[in-house]
This record gives structure tokens, C-alpha cells and sequence, in this order.
């Protein structure tokens, strides 16, 4: 469902939503793009019954927004959802929520693991920590990969995410893009579930 070239408002997400409900063949709704009232477009991620890929990117979500669909995410009880796409958008701190809500979906319907990307957002350090704790809260983190790529973050957010995560945990967290200092970059070296690029660019890697 191609929804890119429109404006989601309260106008018309209510009528959306119920189309929705009632819907089992629709997977992917793309809004990319798109002028979206997140506040108003939460019906329609707490109605679906088969969309499996939702697209936001470039949406101008903030963390306002991301606490807003977490808690629309956290109100659906069906598990279909396996991709949500919300890079190049202006979430921070709110990324630590939406992690937490898909690993507390998980926990109460026993749902699949999700794919979450957070690239191009303004995800720095206290946003990196905030996520930390979500996932050190649980040891059934909800999600098969996170992507946090080109964010502002450095080694103290870094050694964050690095210190949250054990060598048992299947999860993958993409950090390329973000710059690192030599020590920071050394010890994430070091770590078998690391990949390092060159000049401190990184890729956090699980076991899957």
C-alpha cells in the first residue's frame, strides 16, 4: 500500500485504520515521505492484522512521535509487524522507548522479532544510553536487528550499547557511519561480535 504522495491527518486515518482492520492481504504500508500527523496516524498501527513492513522514513518524527507510536505498537495485540522503517527522521531519547516497547510486545504476546532502522536520525550519546538500558532490561530483546547508522554517536555511547549487549545475545546493531575514538574502536575491535570499518566506522554484530 503505496501511501507516499499523501497527507495522514484525522481527517481521513480513522477511515484508513478500519480499512485496515479489516484487511488480511495488505503487508507493506509505505508512507515515506509523507505528511503524517503521527498523533493522528496511531489508529493505524493499532488496527492492522497482516502489514508486516510499515515505511516512515523522512517523516519528521521526534521523539514525541516515537512515544506516541510505541505506545500504538504496545496497543496492537496481533504480531505481524517485522520491519518498521523510521530512519532520516528527528528521534533521540525516543528510540530507547520504541526498543522497549517491541521487546515488551514480545514478552506479553510472545510475538516474532522485529527489524527496526534508526539511520539519520539525531540519535547522540544520551539516545545510545537510553536504548542501553532497554535492552539490558531484558534478556529477550524483541528485535533481530537494529539499525542506528550515521547518528551522531560516539565512544561514550558506543561503550554503551557495547556493555548492554552479552555474547549470547541474537541481535545485530549497525553503528556504520558513526565515528569512534582509537580506544573505543580497539576494544570493539577486540570483540568477536564486532565488525570495524576504517576510520572508526562500526558495525555492532550478534549471533543470529
Amino acid at each position: 500500500l503505496e501511501l507516499g504522495s499523501v497527507t495522514i491527518d484525522s481527517t481521513n486515518s480513522g477511515l484508513l485504520a478500519e480499512a485496515l482492520a479489516h484487511n488480511n492481504k495488505v503487508t507493506v504500508v509505505n508512507l515515506e515521505s509523507a505528511k503524517v500527523d503521527i498523533a493522528a496516524a496511531v489508529p493505524l498501527f493499532q488496527t492492522n492484522r497482516s502489514i508486516e513492513t510499515i515505511r516512515l522514513s523522512n517523516t519528521n518524527i521526534d521523539d514525541e512521535g516515537a512515544d506516541k507510536l510505541g505506545e500504538a505498537i504496545l496497543a496492537n495485540e496481533n504480531c505481524s509487524i517485522d520491519d518498521l522503517w523510521l530512519d532520516d527522521n528527528q528521534i533521540n531519547e525516543g528510540a530507547g522507548k520504541l526498543v522497549r516497547a517491541l521487546k515488551d510486545r514480545q514478552r506479553s504476546l510472545h510475538c516474532g522479532r522485529t527489524r527496526l532502522w534508526l539511520g539519520k536520525n539525531a540519535i547522540d550519546d544520551s539516545g545510545a544510553r537510553v536504548i542501553a538500558s532497554a535492552l539490558r532490561d531484558s534478556d529477550n530483546y524483541g528485535l533481530d536487528y537494529l539499525n542506528l547508522q550515521d547518528n551522531p554517536i560516539t565512544g561514550v555511547g558506543a561503550r554503551s550499547l557495547h556493555d548492554a549487549i552479552s555474547p549470547d545475545d541474537g541481535i545485530e546493531i549497525s553503528l556504520v557511519g558513526n565515528r569512534f575514538d582509537p580506544e573505543t574502536t580497539a576494544m570493539l575491535r577486540g570483540n568477536g561480535h564486532f565488525v570495524v570499518g576504517r576510520c572508526g566506522f562500526v558495525s555492532i554484530s550478534g549471533n543470529m
